[in-house]
């Protein structure tokens, strides 16, 4: 039976299978001819099923992503300048060909 076939609770079975086997599961699954990352694939599948039936399953937690400030050093003859930008790429190519030294 093919990995695309099974349903999860076949795969428990399957699962269950390997783990009583004692084998390694790479070894398991080769005698088996199961690809080992399928079998990764549905005992993580599982494992969320049964955090989520048990109510152990983690909640969802926001994260704010904030840009990266750079400092950007430009020198033109006697004059510098530094500056604190969250997109020193843009920068520079905004200057490009704008500034002549």
């Amino acid at each position: 039976m093919g990995a695309k076939n099974r349903s999860l609770k076949e795969w428990a079975a399957t699962i269950a299978e390997m783990q009583s086997s004692g084998m390694p599961p790479k070894e398991w699954c080769k005698s088996h001819g199961i690809n080992l990352f399928s079998l990764r694939g549905a005992q993580t599948r599982l494992n969320k099923q049964a955090a989520v039936r048990s109510g152990k399953q983690q909640p969802f937690v926001g994260v704010e992503v904030k840009p990266r400030v750079s400092d950007v050093t430009l020198r033109c003859g006697q004059i510098t300048v530094v500056a604190s930008v969250s997109d020193a790429a843009a920068l520079l190519k905004a200057l490009a060909g704008n500034v002549s030294c």
